[in-house]
C-alpha cells in the first residue's frame, strides 16, 4: 500500500508541470466545441450507473482483497509488487486476494 501511496505521490507531483489552466487555455485557444454526440443528463447518468456499482462492489470486499484488487487492476502493478506491497506471497496474491475478490464482484454484479 505504502508503495501505491508514494507512486501516486510522485505523479501527482511531477505532472503538475503538465497542467495548463482552463482559462488561458480558452484565451489563447478560443472554447472548446462541444463533442459530436453531446450526451443528454439521462444518457450521462446511465453511463455514470455502471461504474458507481463497480465502486459500491469494492467497497464491499475485505480489506486485504480491494487492496489486492486495485494495485493489480487499477494501479497495473505485477503479481509480485502486489505480493511485496502487501507482505505476502505472490501465490497468496493470486489464490486469496485476487481470485476471491473477482469472485466476489462477479457475484455482485451480476445482481441488479
Amino acid at each position: 500500500m505504502n508503495g501505491a501511496r508514494n507512486r501516486r505521490r510522485w505523479f501527482q507531483r511531477h505532472r503538475r508541470a503538465y497542467v495548463v489552466q482552463l482559462d488561458e487555455h480558452v484565451q489563447e485557444h478560443g472554447e472548446l466545441p462541444a463533442p459530436a454526440g453531446s450526451a443528454s443528463p439521462e444518457l450521462a447518468l446511465d453511463r455514470k450507473e455502471p461504474g458507481q456499482r463497480v465502486w459500491r462492489a469494492l467497497a464491499r470486499l475485505p480489506l486485504e482483497q480491494r487492496s489486492a484488487i486495485v494495485l493489480k487492476e487499477l494501479h497495473g502493478m505485477r503479481y509480485s509488487e502486489v505480493a511485496y506491497s502487501l507482505g505476502v506471497t505472490t501465490s497468496a496474491v493470486r489464490s486469496r486476494g485476487l481470485s476471491l475478490a473477482r469472485q466476489a464482484l462477479r457475484l455482485e454484479l451480476k445482481t441488479p
